[in-house]
């Protein structure tokens, strides 16, 4: 059990951290107005999170 309180507890501290960036992004405005995006959903649809294959 332990294990598992500690693993919730560094899932919520990094989802505070993925909101209190993303909602510096540029498009965050954007993304936000979109229904059913909230900042984790919307930082995986950014543009800016896609990857370029060469």
């Amino acid at each position: 059990m332990r294990v598992l309180a500690e693993l919730s507890r560094q899932i919520e501290a990094l989802e505070g951290e993925l909101v209190a960036h993303f909602h510096r992004h540029p498009d965050a405005e954007i993304l936000r107005s979109q229904p059913g995006l909230g900042p984790i959903l919307s930082a995986r649809c950014s543009p800016s999170s896609e990857t370029t294959q060469p």
